[in-house]
């Protein structure tokens, strides 16, 4: 035995350790300066915060589940930096669980859930995503839930527990489309396994699509309703993702879903989850479905990408994360049954349960979590400005809104609605600025809206109110500059 501690015994409290280790690594995380993959994460709080203060946002392209949660959250603790990265942690810890549970369902052997927890606890876009308030950590326990459940109605054939499968799968088409294409697998699948085996009833089938399809008919009904055309969402990121991609065909291999799922599957290994998963599948039909459904919503997925549709405009890299996380169960099932065998020495057993792991850590502090967006000196710029805020309510601050990590700061201040833009809220289409780079400045227009700071980035519009004695440099925070309009 690999093992010398007993994991049939102390199962629950190695458990117990996993989720107080998973805590502690995001906390290191996030207080060595690792706050956000892109300006997504600090919009989608102000989003949430603008929601709970009865302000909808410009457009409804991002599903409303998420948007939901992390109101919800601020209505209990107001705290912009903290609280959402609070409900990314617990649903670290949520999918971290879910994935326990996945693999105790299908395997049910308490070692290999145990490697399970392991890997999936170091697994580094586990890790970056349950630091970050983005949605992506949320959808990961939603659908790892989802194909929980339906393994366990396959083993069992609980209709109740199919009906739970299909209520994670739904719901998680509240949050990412990916989860549409889940839905839509798990419809497929069940459809032929009502044609070929007749284990589900006509009437079960029929209950489980209504619900797995009532999220994405609300959300194209809302659409008609205030577009007039049921896939709006679409047009924003299909706008921009072509202004990326263009006619390259470079661009187009380089930005998308299989070139960033190879890349995953090959670097964390992976890839023996997947040829492990098939090796079993062909003489386990549990896990034979399970497959079916992980394959479907690949296939779905890597078309409508080459194909130039279903793409984010930016952070492609993020959309395989579910795909891979899947399958760590299935790299734990393959690196236990090669270690269990005695014709290797005990180093060499070792060696191979602990392979992932050097690979898990560069992943995780080079590729990943060794750069963050949200920068130290957008968080210090904000809560200096929150002090000021606190002291003069009434203060209003023109800020720069040349490049996203605007939003950082505005997140970091506690008052996202005490700024005032420049040139209009989105950096690649400025509107005309109150403050441009060579006309002069009209106080009195500054007064009136009590602008009392200026907040800027750009270097010459920083040159040339410096040259300006009506403005007082205050404070420096790397790129952000902080001015004080004299009286």
């Amino acid at each position: 035995m690999i093992f010398n501690f007993s994991i049939e015994k102390d199962f629950r409290k190695i458990l117990s350790f996993v989720f107080i280790i998973s805590i502690l690594v995001e906390l290191i995380v996030i207080e060595k300066g690792f706050y956000s993959v892109s300006a997504d994460d600090s919009d989608r709080t102000i989003i949430a915060y603008n929601f709970l203060h009865g302000k909808l946002p410009a457009d409804f392209d991002w599903l409303p589940l998420h948007t939901l949660i992390l109101s919800g959250a601020l209505a209990i603790n107001s705290n912009l930096f903290w609280t959402p990265r609070v409900i990314s942690i617990l649903f670290g810890l949520s999918s971290l669980a879910g994935i326990i549970f996945l693999s105790h369902i299908i395997f049910s052997n308490k070692k290999i859930t145990f490697l399970t927890s392991l890997y999936a606890l170091i697994f580094p876009l586990r890790i970056m995503f349950a630091a970050v308030p983005l949605s992506e950590i949320i959808f990961a326990f939603l659908v790892t839930m989802g194909f929980a459940f339906f393994v366990k109605w396959l083993k069992q054939n609980s209709v109740k527990t199919l009906y739970l499968a299909a209520l994670f799968f739904t719901l998680s088409t509240s949050i990412r489309y990916e989860g549409w294409v889940f839905s839509f697998s798990c419809f497929v699948v069940l459809l032929l396994i009502l044609i070929k085996s007749k284990r589900i009833s006509t009437r079960s089938f029929f209950y489980t699509s209504i619900i797995l399809v009532s999220v994405p008919l609300l959300w194209l009904t809302f659409h008609t309703i205030i577009n007039g055309n049921p896939l709006a969402f679409l047009q924003g990121p299909q706008g921009l993702y072509r202004k990326l991609v263009g006619d390259s065909l470079i661009l187009k291999l380089k930005y998308n879903f299989l070139t960033h799922f190879v890349f995953q599957n090959l670097f964390f290994l992976t890839f023996l989850g997947l040829i492990t998963a098939i090796i079993i599948s062909k003489k386990n039909n549990v896990v034979k479905n399970f497959l079916a459904i992980w394959a479907v919503s690949f296939l779905i997925m890597s078309i409508t990408s080459l194909s130039g549709y279903g793409n984010p405009s930016h952070a492609f890299w993020r959309i395989p994360f579910i795909w891979n996380y899947l399958l760590i169960p299935f790299l734990a099932y393959m690196l236990f049954y090669f270690s269990e065998k005695t014709v290797f020495t005990r180093k060499v057993r070792w060696a191979i349960i602990l392979l992932p792991i050097p690979l898990f850590y560069i992943g995780q502090t080079i590729l990943l979590t060794g750069y963050s967006h949200f920068s130290k000196d957008d968080k210090a710029a904000g809560e200096f400005l929150s002090s000021v805020f606190e002291k003069n309510p009434r203060t209003n601050i023109l800020l720069d809104t040349s490049e996203w990590n605007y939003l950082h700061l505005q997140v970091a201040s506690q008052h996202p609605d005490k700024f005032i833009f420049n040139a209009g809220y989105n950096p690649r289409e400025p509107t005309n600025p109150i403050i441009g780079n060579n006309a002069s400045v009209n106080i009195s227009s500054l007064q009136d809206q009590h602008i009392e700071y200026l907040v800027l980035w750009d270097s010459s519009i920083k040159k040339m109110i410096d040259r300006d004695s009506r403005f007082k440099k205050i404070k420096s925070f790397g790129v952000w500059e902080l001015f004080k309009v004299q009286e």
